[in-house]
């Protein structure tokens, strides 16, 4: 599970890195970030103007500007949190993991409204049906509303092995659970491990993508 520690270094990491990021969005919406010269302060003002400020800052991310995508992540731990303490099945990490993998697909042009429901519902789904039909169910991208130049999974997998990310073994394994959807025993079977080892290696690596989801974006 994801340990207060490593959420509080990544918080100081984000308002260590996020500076010339906010003066950007000051110039571009003072309207929305006017009062804001810290992460902190763009917290409080999701808060007070949820759907503005979420829908830039997810717009921000996709266009790659990773500390965006961060910040809005942070905004959703709270419900991750009450999500996880309601599943006795998923873990704090599932719902994070699967919360960024979203974040990185969010169809914003379509569903501009209620951005933060949207996002819990998609991630409670998404942890919902990997319990059901294993880790294959959910992909890396969404297929109904694609963005930018194609962030396709195969492309993800491509770049977080050029990156050292992962391995061939892992490369191998994420391309056949999510690049080609196959489900969790029909993917233990074809690569010769048990579906408890497909889930528990497709979720550690997943949380470390995330975790080098700005390098990923970058590249």
């Amino acid at each position: 599970m994801t340990s207060a520690a490593s959420l509080t270094a990544d918080w100081h990491d984000v308002l260590s890195s996020t500076t010339l990021d906010i003066r950007r969005w000051r110039r571009a919406r003072p309207d929305l970030f006017g009062g804001c010269r810290s992460a902190d302060d763009v917290l409080s003002a999701i808060r007070a103007a949820p759907d503005p400020i979420l829908g830039f800052l997810i717009a921000e991310h996709l266009s790659e500007h990773p500390h965006a995508g961060r910040i809005v992540w942070h905004s959703m731990l709270p419900k991750m949190r009450a999500m996880t303490r309601r599943d006795p099945q998923a873990s704090f990490e599932d719902y994070t993991g699967h919360l960024w993998l979203r974040l990185c697909t969010y169809p914003l042009a379509a569903r501009p409204h209620r951005i933060a429901a949207n996002l819990a519902l998609d991630t409670l789904k998404a942890v919902k049906t990997e319990q059901v039909r294993g880790p294959g169910a959910f992909e890396l991208r969404d297929t109904d509303q694609p963005i930018g130049d194609e962030v396709t999974a195969r492309r993800i997998l491509v770049t977080a092995r050029e990156l050292g990310l992962i391995d061939a073994a892992t490369d191998q394994l994420l391309s056949t659970v999510y690049h080609h959807g196959i489900g969790g025993q029909d993917a233990a079977d074809r690569l010769g491990i048990s579906r408890a080892l497909v889930r528990k290696r497709c979720s550690q690596a997943i949380r470390r993508l995330r975790e080098h989801a700005p390098e990923l974006l970058e590249a």
